[in-house]
C-alpha cells in the first residue's frame, strides 16, 4: 500500500513538474515571439517575391503569429512597425494578422500609455488609417467605431492637461485625419463621430489658436469631405492648406499658384504661410512655389534651404522644400556647397528623413559640369551616409542609404570608386526594392561607359 500511494505521489509530481515546464516554455515563447517576428518580417522584406526564402519565412512567420493568442499580438504586431518605412510596408505587416488585428482595447491601452515607444506610435497611426475609405476590409465598422469612441475619450484627457507635448499633438492630428477622411459631416448618424467633434471643439476652445492641433480642429470644422470641392478664392484656398485629404491640399497649391503667376502679391501672401505651426499647411505653402516657379526665385530658394536644412523643420516640410529646390535646378546651383556643408560639417548629423532628402536634392542639382571638388565632396558624403551606423545601436531605417544611392547614381562613372561600398550594402542590408533599384538603376548608371 506504502509503494502505490508513494507511485502515486511520484507520478503527481512527475506530472505537475512537466506542466509547469510546459507553461514555462509557453512564455518563454511568447516573450520571444517578437523578436523572432522581426527577425523573420526582415528576412521576408530583404528576399526576392516568390523565392524560396521568401516563401520560408512568410510561412513561418504566418506560422508563429498563428500559434500566439490574440492577446499576444500586440507586441509582436508593435515589433514588425518600422520608424522610416513607407505606410504600406507598415501596413502590409499588420494586415499578416489579418481583419481586425489589434483589438480596440489594445488601441485604448496604448493611446493611454504616456510612455509609448516609437513603434507602438507607428502602430497607432497604422491602424488608424485602416479606417480611411481605401483601406476596405482591414477593419470592421464596430471596430473603426470603438476606436474612434477611444480617440474622443483621449483628447477630452488631452484637453484636462495643462501641456500637451508637440509629438503628442501630431499623433493626434494623424489619427484624427484618418477619422475625417471616412466620418466627417456624420455626426448626426455616427454617435462616434458626434462625440469625437464634441471633444475636439472642447479641445480646440480649451487650449486657443496658439496649439497646433487647436488650430488645425478650429480650421477642419469649417471644411468639407469632399474631394471634388471647387477652389474659387485664394482665401478659401488657403484654407484648404490645411485640409485632412491630401489630395484637397495639392488642389488649393495649384489653385494658388495660378494665381501667383498672375499677381506675385498672392505669393507674398503665401510666403507669409511659410510661419504657420501646423506642418501640412507649411508643406501645401511650399508646394505653391515649387509650381510658381517664375516667384522671386532668389527668395524662394534661400527660404527653401532654409526648410530643407533647419533642424526646426518637420519632415513634410523637409520634402516640400527639397521638391521646390529641384523644380528651381537651375537658379539653385549655387546652394550645393550649402547643403553639403549641411551633411558633414554639423557635429549633430541630420535625421535620416532629411539627409535623403538633403542628397535627393543634390542629386538634381550636381551635373556633368559641376566642379570636381563637389562632385568629391558628394560621394564622400554619399558613402558615409550609405554605411552610416545610427549612435548608440538605435534603428536606423533605410532612409538615408537610399538618398545616398540617389546621388552616387547621379554622379555616374564618378561613383565608380564607391561601387565595392554599394554592393557590400545591397549584399548585406538592402531590401528586395533597394537591392532592385542598386541592379537595374544605379550600378549601371556608374559601370556603364
Amino acid at each position: 500500500m506504502k509503494h502505490v500511494k508513494l507511485s502515486c505521489v511520484v507520478v503527481v509530481t512527475f506530472l505537475m513538474v512537466g506542466l509547469l515546464a510546459g507553461f514555462a516554455i509557453g512564455a518563454d515563447a511568447a516573450s520571444d515571439a517578437p523578436a523572432k517576428a522581426s527577425k523573420l518580417w526582415k528576412q521576408d522584406c530583404s528576399s526576392k517575391v516568390g523565392s524560396k526564402e521568401y516563401k520560408e519565412s512568410r510561412s513561418q512567420l504566418k506560422g508563429l503569429i498563428g500559434s500566439l493568442s490574440e492577446s499576444e499580438w500586440v507586441p509582436v504586431a508593435t515589433a514588425l512597425m518600422q520608424r522610416g518605412a513607407d505606410d504600406s510596408t507598415n501596413a502590409a505587416a499588420l494586415s499578416l494578422f489579418g481583419e481586425d488585428a489589434i483589438s480596440p482595447d489594445a488601441v485604448k491601452t496604448i493611446l493611454a500609455n504616456q510612455n509609448r515607444t516609437w513603434p507602438q506610435r507607428v502602430l497607432l497611426q497604422t491602424c488608424y488609417r485602416f479606417i480611411r475609405p481605401d483601406c476596405s476590409g482591414k477593419i470592421s465598422k464596430k471596430n473603426r467605431l470603438q476606436m474612434i469612441e477611444a480617440l474622443a475619450g483621449h483628447i477630452a484627457t488631452l484637453t484636462k492637461q495643462q501641456k500637451v507635448s508637440y509629438g503628442e499633438e501630431r499623433l493626434m492630428s494623424h489619427l484624427i485625419q484618418s477619422a475625417l477622411s471616412r466620418y466627417a459631416g456624420q455626426e448626426k448618424t455616427v454617435p462616434q463621430m458626434n462625440m469625437l467633434s464634441e471633444t475636439m471643439h472642447a479641445y480646440a476652445t480649451a487650449k486657443g489658436p496658439k496649439d497646433m492641433l487647436a488650430k488645425s480642429i478650429t480650421d477642419w470644422m469649417k471644411m468639407e469631405n469632399s474631394n471634388s470641392l471647387k477652389i474659387v478664392t485664394e482665401q478659401q484656398a488657403v484654407l484648404l492648406l490645411g485640409h485632412w485629404n491630401p489630395i484637397v491640399r495639392v488642389k488649393a497649391s495649384h489653385y494658388l499658384a495660378s494665381q501667383v503667376r498672375k499677381d506675385k502679391a498672392v505669393g507674398d501672401r503665401v510666403m507669409l504661410i511659410l510661419n504657420d505651426p501646423r506642418d501640412e499647411v507649411v508643406a501645401s505653402a511650399v508646394g505653391v512655389f515649387e509650381l510658381a516657379c517664375s516667384y522671386k526665385p532668389k527668395v524662394v530658394i534661400k527660404k527653401m534651404v532654409e526648410l530643407l536644412t533647419s533642424p526646426k523643420s518637420r519632415v513634410v516640410v523637409q520634402q516640400a522644400a527639397a521638391n521646390t529646390l529641384i523644380a528651381h535646378s537651375d537658379e539653385a546651383q549655387t546652394t550645393v556647397d550649402m547643403l553639403l556643408d549641411a551633411l558633414s560639417n554639423s557635429k549633430v548629423k541630420p535625421g535620416p528623413k532629411r539627409t535623403k532628402a538633403i542628397l535627393e536634392t543634390l542629386s538634381y542639382l550636381i551635373h556633368p559640369q559641376s566642379p570636381p571638388s563637389q562632385k568629391q565632396r558628394l560621394r564622400d558624403v554619399a558613402v558615409y551616409y550609405l554605411e552610416f551606423q545610427a549612435p548608440n545601436n538605435q534603428p536606423e531605417g533605410p532612409e538615408r542609404a537610399e538618398g545616398a544611392l540617389k546621388a552616387l547614381e547621379a554622379l555616374g562613372s564618378y561613383a565608380k570608386p564607391a561601387v565595392p561600398n554599394i554592393k557590400r550594402y545591397r549584399d548585406q542590408q538592402a531590401d528586395r526594392f533597394m537591392k532592385q533599384n542598386i541592379d537595374r538603376r544605379v550600378l549601371p548608371s556608374i559601370e556603364t561607359p
